[in-house]
């Protein structure tokens, strides 16, 4: 599978991965990609929901990358099963795809390269080891793609329990509750209690956090620091909730929440269950019998912002004389004020400062009667005010019922903002005037100018103060100190921004803020601010509207008539006030392109130096946007291709210009019928190597003794590759010749009209077409003049190689080193091709498939060792054409197949070198022998065949002897057997005689 593929790259092309590696050991070194999940093992209870957060980082490619979730079941170790992925809807395994669709299970991405992976309802079956897996982006594979983390399944264990049940409590008296919050994990956790009274909304009350340190809610922290709100743990589980002096607005349900928590490897606390208790419900009625009442009165339920506002606060009850009293005012449940018995007056967090600026005070109007005073009302003043009274003796509390108070804000229309501007279409250089127009005249206002940047922020351009001073921002300060940003305040709420010199970076959507000043109740400043409406201000570049049209009454024209040129420029724009420079190029026919002259409003014409062929032949003239080159005269060097270029830019504006070309246009002199005819049959020619070819340039007719030619010859390596000069005689006999040439040429006059170019040793190099171009020349009464120019056939030239009489030895070998020793490869030539020959050599080892360099040495003497191994390796030549490798500290992996392979270079006239052939020696088998081994004995192939061959000749021989001795002894007895036979009549008979006789 391809993600396998990615999992272990270094499997799939070990050669590249050895390359980084040595790389990496030579100290090159780039970022590499690496994918790392939330730190493990996690533990999560059955129900919670969870989060595993996953990020890739070192990577190329999209800025989006793909994310992948899967889980090894411990059931299934090794076997993946996918849940989720960010690009594949149908990733998701049968077992996750139902949780997947309803949204149970589902992947939040935070970043393009950060995600988070969500689990609603765990359930335990969701236990394992989960995977975040993305698929490679990278042009290679370097690096990890995917992270692993274990998640164990608890089962919730936590308990809380506080028996539902009704308590009515009179104002005043105490409440003490109590809730049961336990939980017996098998992981090492913490519990949070709260309780809370839920009115319209869920109240905290107080609170034990998993740091076991009690933390009180807003509406009962000052309850809780008098100690009238406390918590009690009883024993492990047993939790106790004391409210003393009980108000009417502790009427509500209440109920005990626990929370049990684990901190993660990572360090971070995470809660992983909470449940509520069953409801209290808690109500307050009044006090009975010898009580006192509170009650509250304000100046008015409705007040203007900044006017003043007095609360006051009376108590009333039968044969009340010379009660001590504790009155506290309260807004919203918050303290504001209080006045003791003693006369002395405190503020609430929120109203110290004012009542340090005595803009907010407490006095007593008599022995039942207390107000606090609000000098200048402001908008948080509004809300639900209450008195709550406590009788000092019995400590008695009573609170008011509650009054609202709303604090009238006077209506003013919200000031509107315009932006115009006064261009529609803008060009670099330009400028622009952008308009603030404000409905509300004010000198308490800020006009700020922004423009959208790049990445679709508001950037700040510049600012035009209250007090009139101009602040401009990052790039646009150095703008506004040479003068090319201006901002100034116009009449009727009109403000302007000046900005010359436009660029195409200053191109975009503008707007306009408005920051309008307004002083607060508390004397401090508060600002409001108004955007306008958004304008799209482009910047056009000058070329974008560029033309350049280049006309000529002829193209055509006959040697020694005069031509003209026209060259006119238009835009989308004046040009009136910017600076034209004209430039007019030319090509000739066999040459490159150069500037022929250029002129500009700040002077010229200004000639090239290699144009003089025109200056005092041609003339410029510009009338309004045309430029006309005028050649009086023209000859045969005024032919080839004519264009105009120009470039504008406004006048002391340092932006580089703009800049636009015409079409080239082609002007061809045509000379007079003149008779010049050069041989125009095309021909071929070979030559070998070293070899001397005559190039041959006949006139089929000689003009007139007043006649002068000029000849030239041409090369042309491929046919449609360019024409090099090779060799040129003017008519003033001037010769031109290619470099490095000089000494290889020789020019031969045979007759007049009769040329000829011996180009001596020739190479391959000098394979290709050539052919020879004549001009004719003529006196006249202004000078010499052209008369006639015609060019000869082709003539095509092969060079040949000498023949590859290479011979390198063949002879196949074996060879057996003891491991740790040093092997010696040799590579003999046998025989060249040519005299002066050089060599290079490599050595190759046979590997199935295919073949491994060991190394080479280049005919120019240049090394190459492609593997690690090379440090391992000698090379050395013994002699003219033998060649060795020596391999040192051989080991087992030595062992193979090695050949070598020659290559014979010859050098070319012209210096350069040309390989000739190329052979290949015979394999060497090569096998390393193990320490305390004993070489076995190895024959060369050629020894034992030729051993073979002898033993089977020896069996021939004796096969061969053994018959003609079997013969013999056949014979001897079949004539034997003849002598033995019994006698005919005719038979003779033999007679003895003595020995004397036989002597005789």
């Amino acid at each position: 599978m391809e993600r396998n593929a990615e999992h272990h790259p270094l499997h799939l092309v070990p050669p590249l991965y050895t390359g980084i590696l040595w790389l990496s050991i030579v100290g090159v070194s780039w970022a590499q990609r690496e994918v790392i999940v939330q730190q493990g093992p996690l533990y999560r209870t059955v129900g919670s929901h969870i989060t595993i957060w996953c990020q890739v980082r070192g990577y190329q490619g999209p800025s989006e990358q793909t994310f992948q979730y899967s889980i090894y079941l411990p059931s299934a170790p090794d076997r993946e099963v996918q849940i989720v992925s960010t690009k594949d809807t149908a990733f998701s395994y049968a077992i996750f795809s139902q949780r997947v669709r309803s949204g149970d299970i589902y992947i939040e991405r935070v970043t393009g390269d950060h995600t988070l992976l969500h689990i609603r309802q765990l359930q335990e079956r969701d236990a394992g080891e989960y995977e975040c897996y993305t698929p490679n982006t990278d042009p290679s594979f370097y690096g990890s793609y995917s992270a692993k983390v274990n998640l164990s399944v608890l089962p919730d264990t936590l308990e809380v329990a506080m028996p539902g049940q009704e308590l009515e409590k009179s104002s005043g008296a105490s409440l003490e509750v109590t809730c049961r919050v336990s939980g017996s994990s098998s992981q090492h956790t913490h519990l949070a209690v709260s309780w809370f009274l839920t009115t319209e909304k869920d109240v905290d009350i107080l609170s034990l956090s998993r740091d076991f340190v009690l933390v009180p809610g807003e509406s009962f922290s000052e309850r809780f620091i008098s100690g009238d709100v406390r918590m009690d743990k009883l024993s492990d589980s047993l939790y106790r909730l004391s409210i003393r002096d009980l108000r009417s607005s502790d009427q509500g349900d209440l109920f005990c929440q626990g929370s049990e928590w684990i901190q993660d490897p990572d360090g971070k606390w995470t809660k992983i269950t909470e449940k509520k208790s069953q409801k209290t419900t808690l109500k307050i009625s009044a006090s009975r019998g010898g009580d006192f009442q509170v009650e509250v009165e304000i100046s008015g339920p409705s007040i203007r912002l900044r006017s003043p506002l007095e609360i006051t606060c009376s108590v009333s009850a039968q044969g009340l004389v010379g009660g001590r009293f504790h009155v506290t005012w309260l807004l919203n449940g918050a303290m504001m004020a209080t006045w003791d018995s003693s006369g002395i007056s405190s503020f609430g967090t929120n109203s110290t400062p004012r009542g340090a600026k005595r803009q907010m005070s407490v006095m007593r109007q008599n022995q039942e009667t207390w107000t606090l005073r609000i000098g200048q009302t402001s908008q948080q003043d509004g809300g639900s005010y209450l008195c709550d009274v406590m009788e000092e003796g019995t400590r008695r509390r009573r609170q008011s019922p509650p009054v609202s108070v709303t604090i009238e804000t006077p209506e003013s229309p919200t000031p509107s903002v315009a932006l115009h501007s006064n261009v529609s279409v803008i060009y670099e250089g330009d400028s622009v005037t952008l308009f603030c127009q404000v409905s509300r005249v004010s000198e308490s206002v800020d006009v700020t100018w922004l423009l959208m940047g790049p990445r679709g922020q508001w950037v700040e351009v510049a600012s035009l103060r209250r007090n009139g001073a101009v602040e401009a921002v990052g790039e646009y300060i150095q703008r506004h100190v040479t003068g090319h940003l201006t901002a100034q305040r116009l009449s009727n709420g009109l403000h302007s921004l000046t900005l010359d010199n436009m660029a195409e970076g200053d191109g975009g959507q503008y707007s306009c803020r408005l920051t309008e000043f307004m002083m607060r109740p508390d004397d401090e400043w508060r600002n409001a601010t108004y955007d306008s409406n958004r304008i799209q201000t482009d910047v056009r570049p000058l070329g974008s509207e560029l033309k350049v049209v280049l006309r000529s009454r002829d193209q055509r024209v006959r040697s020694g008539a005069p031509v003209g040129l026209f060259c006119r420029v238009s835009a989308g724009y004046g040009l009136q006030d910017k600076l034209i420079t004209w430039f007019w190029d030319f090509q000739p026919t066999s040459g490159s392109v150069r500037t022929l002259v250029n002129v500009s409003g700040d002077g010229g014409p200004f000639w090239d130096d290699s144009t003089r062929g025109f200056q005092g032949e041609a003339q410029i003239s510009i009338v309004g946007q045309t430029n006309t080159l005028k050649i009086y005269r023209v000859q045969r060097q005024h032919q080839g291709a004519y264009s105009c270029r120009v470039t504008v830019r406004k006048r002391g504006v340092p932006a580089p210009p703009a800049s636009a070309s015409s079409i080239t246009m082609n002007v061809n002199v045509q000379l007079p019928d003149k008779i010049l005819k050069v041989a125009q049959e095309n021909v071929s020619g070979a030559a070998g190597v070293g070899g001397d070819v005559v190039l041959r340039c006949p006139l089929e007719e000689v003009g007139s003794s007043a006649a002068i030619y000029s000849v030239s010859w041409y090369h042309q390596v491929a046919p449609l590759s360019h024409h090099n000069l090779l060799y040129r005689v003017s008519r003033e006999g001037v010769t031109e010749y290619k470099e490095g040439l000089a000494e290889r040429l020789q020019v031969v006059v045979a007759a007049r009209g009769n040329y000829s170019l011996i180009l001596r040793s020739v190479g391959p190099e000098d394979a290709g077409r050539y052919h020879c171009q004549v001009e004719e020349w003529r006196l006249q009464e202004d000078g010499w003049r052209l008369e006639a120019l015609n060019t000869s056939g082709y003539l095509t030239l092969t060079v040949s190689a000498p023949e590859d009489r290479l011979s390198v030895n063949r002879t196949a070998l074996t060879l057996v080193a003891p491991e740790g020793s040093s092997l010696a490869l040799l590579c003999h030539v046998l025989s060249t091709s040519v005299s002066g020959s050089i060599f290079s050599v490599s050595w190759w080892k046979v590997l199935v498939p295919g073949h491994q360099l060991l190394f080479n040495a280049s005919h120019l003497g240049q090394m190459v060792y492609p593997r690690e191994e090379g440090l391992r390796l000698q090379y050395q030549r013994t002699s003219q054409q033998t060649f060795q490798l020596r391999i040192l500290r051989t080991n087992q992996g030595d062992a193979g197949i090695y050949y070598c392979r020659i290559q014979e270079w010859g050098r070319a006239p012209r210096g350069g070198w040309y390989q000739i052939g190329q052979q290949r020696g015979g394999n060497v088998s090569v096998s390393i022998r193990a320490p305390g081994v004993s070489p076995p004995i190895c024959l060369p192939p050629s020894l034992f065949y030729f051993l073979l061959l002898v033993f089977v000749l020896f069996l021939l021989l004796l096969v061969g002897l053994g018959w003609k001795l079997l013969t013999r002894w056949r014979n001897k007895m079949n004539t034997d057997q003849r002598g033995e036979g019994p006698k005919t009549e005719e038979a003779e008979p033999i007679q003895m005689q003595p020995m004397k006789e036989l002597s005789h």
